[in-house]
């Protein structure tokens, strides 16, 4: 390109080859072959989608998420690879709704939302115990800087800036509470004690508790489930917290002293 276009509309142009050798080896296997390729890729990624429907495959589908973020890798690593199969159980839902009959999937993409309540790692209690009983100053400010994103399940701040990123302090909510929070809803839902999702598609913004009415067109068993997903969440990470709060307390108070 000429010297006077810029660095960022030049390097756009070096994706133009390998793109159209991409484009046309697919074409090729598709048209002159008659290879159906999405075929192909469903039957492949079968397995993960009989996975998925099931509560264990649920439980560590969302662990798994926990995991990698808790090795500093954003979740979307697990979600990407499981989207496809979870954005279609949700059509399957709602087709099967406008045709008169129940729904048929519990793992749809409402339902990862609800789950998650504060973000991966279902860490809305964690903000909350942070805003309301932290002694340490540190973990008190962090707790009024996360909540606010953390009601619409934004909790970046809160993993890296506690950290929860490769502290073992908060290895077991981080990574076991989705997993328990998703084979329980997963049972509950197929039980019929709670009612399955309707809505394929809620955004994954949606509040906790809120969730739970707006993914089943307003079932209140499951809203109740979302609040107590919620008070879980809320109970499970309270031990934890108390360790971390006291370490950071301490040290606080021992920066304290020295500077005394």
């Amino acid at each position: 390109m000429p010297e006077g276009v810029p660095p960022a509309v030049s390097q756009s142009f070096s994706s133009l080859i390998p793109a159209t050798i991409v484009f046309a080896i697919f074409g090729i296997i598709s048209i002159v072959f008659k290879f159906n390729i999405n075929t192909f890729m469903s039957t492949l990624m079968s397995p993960i989608s009989l996975l998925l429907n099931t509560p264990w495959g649920y439980a560590i589908y969302h662990a798994l998420m926990g995991l990698v973020f808790f090795c500093g890798i954003n979740s979307a690593v697990i979600c990407d690879v499981a989207y496809p199969f979870i954005l279609a159980n949700g059509v399957a839902n709602e087709e099967a709704i406008a045709a008169g009959q129940a729904a048929l999937f519990p793992a749809t993409y409402g339902t990862d939302t609800l789950i998650w309540a504060g973000g991966t790692g279902a860490t809305i209690g964690l903000m909350i115990l942070m805003t309301f009983m932290a002694k340490s100053k540190y973990f008190k400010t962090l707790g009024r800087m996360s909540i606010g994103p953390g009601i619409f399940n934004i909790n970046e701040p809160i993993i890296f800036g506690t950290p929860i990123c490769f502290n073992p302090i908060f290895l077991i909510p981080f990574v076991l509470l989705p997993g328990i929070l998703a084979f329980t809803t997963f049972v509950l839902m197929t039980s019929g004690i709670i009612a399955m999702p309707t809505v394929s598609m809620v955004p994954w913004t949606t509040p906790p508790i809120i969730i739970g009415f707006l993914m089943t067109s307003g079932a209140w068993s499951t809203t109740i489930w979302a609040f107590l997903v919620v008070v879980i969440s809320l109970v499970v990470y309270y031990p934890f917290f108390k360790i971390a709060d006291k370490q950071q307390y301490q040290k606080e108070l021992n920066e304290e002293n020295i500077e005394e």
